[in-house]
């Protein structure tokens, strides 16, 4: 995986041409770019959209900045960045986390220690030994085949990157390998053992919904894989595959986290707060959590315009200033039974209060490719006058 800095986009270097565009992204860590670490940070735009902004203008806004850190320590999490340095520390130590490959990536239900209690040994990660084997359970071959690495990319719909993110072949000891000579799609990573060194365990990671491809360089400087666009992926069929090779996890096939290859029914994050924080689960309200329902099978909202939007997920469910929800997934496994584990509950809810606004802020800062192809300037400028100006509410 490769650094995702970037500064803000202006048309022909005007920042006032009318096809202006920042293609999404943080505007602060926009502000950032060439500025020392001492750097004020300004106002975020994003906590002016308060009730009453769209008084008189045609550009209507109906949902609202909340502020959750007003008073950080009773949230539990880090106060907001001050600063341009403050900014970017929290940048790093999210890009560490989300680093596939990296010595400090973390993964689903593991956290960045899976074989910590509270992620119960890792139960949600798998060996390279079982990942190896995967070509037994398609059929058709005989032996493994030399370009296992791109059918397994083709099978389950999640692409490569430019970086490292290896996996140990057979016999291959991955510390003798650098990590191993194999190379794993995003939706997968190798995790660390807690002194550095590398585990040959593999986990899925949040790029396996939220990350994906748009045609290759060769289309486009900007294109290729993409942090942060949708996927392709279909987990029900990988979880499947990895059901008789002995993957714990898949025992959630049921749940049917993907009804069609490319979507997925992430927002069953209901699911995730079955169990409160403390204590223990009322019988109504565990019943009335689970059949909720969701926004079902769906195809995932990129990360590009987070740090445009005052909610978070593609029905708003959250504030934007929730940081933790983003690591609710991430957590170690134990954290999402809340009070009724005890020390591990809160040992996973401590993980997702001290890493999320990490990954929160990292997400945040992802931008969309430049457009490709060419582009009728003369149209697009006709239309821009029309989407700042038109008032659609107007009689």
């Amino acid at each position: 995986m490769v650094s995702t800095i970037s500064h803000a986009f202006v048309y022909n270097d005007d920042p006032d041409a009318l096809l202006g565009s920042s293609r999404g992204g943080l505007w602060q860590w926009d502000y950032c770019y060439g500025k020392d670490d001492s750097e004020p940070l300004p106002e975020d735009p994003r906590t002016l959209v308060q009730p009453g902004i769209s008084d008189g203008k045609a550009v209507h806004f109906n949902a609202y900045w909340a502020e959750c850190h007003v008073d950080p320590e009773a949230v539990q999490e880090e106060a907001h960045a001050d600063t341009c340095g403050e900014l970017r520390d929290y940048f790093y130590r999210g890009e560490r986390l989300m680093d596939t490959g990296g010595d400090g990536v973390a993964a689903l239900f593991v956290g960045n220690s899976y074989n910590d209690w509270a992620a119960a040994g890792g139960i949600a990660t798998f060996t390279a030994s079982q990942y190896n084997r995967l070509w037994r359970i398609w059929g058709g071959f005989s032996q493994r085949p030399n370009n296992f690495d791109e059918l397994v990319s083709n099978r389950y719909g999640s692409g490569f990157s430019e970086g490292r993110n290896p996996y140990p072949l057979p016999g291959e000891d991955p510390n003798q390998t650098n990590g191993g000579s194999g190379q794993l799609p995003e939706m997968f990573t190798q995790v660390r053992k807690d002194d550095g060194s590398w585990s040959g365990r593999i986990g899925v990671t949040c790029h396996g919904c939220h990350s994906g491809e748009v045609g290759s360089k060769a289309d486009g400087p900007d294109l290729g894989f993409q942090f942060g666009g949708s996927s392709a992926t279909d987990l029900n069929l990988f979880l499947r595959d990895m059901l008789p090779l002995g993957y714990l996890a898949s025992g959630v096939t049921p749940l049917n986290l993907t009804q069609t290859r490319g979507t997925n029914n992430a927002s069953a994050v209901n699911i995730a707060f079955l169990f409160p924080d403390q204590g223990l689960p009322t019988i109504s309200g565990f019943l009335n959590i689970l059949s909720s329902g969701s926004t079902g099978s769906m195809d995932s909202p990129n990360w590009w315009n987070m740090g445009h939007r005052p909610l978070k997920f593609v029905d708003g469910l959250f504030p934007m200033d929730a940081p933790r929800v983003d690591a609710v997934f991430y957590t170690p496994i134990f954290g999402l039974f809340g009070g009724t584990a005890a020390g591990l509950g809160e040992q996973g809810q401590e993980w997702m209060r001290t890493h999320g606004p990490d990954m929160n802020l990292w997400v945040e800062t992802m931008k969309a490719p430049k457009y490709p192809l060419p582009v009728d300037e003369d149209l697009a400028k006709t239309g821009a006058v029309l989407f700042h100006e038109l008032d659609l509410w107007a009689e």
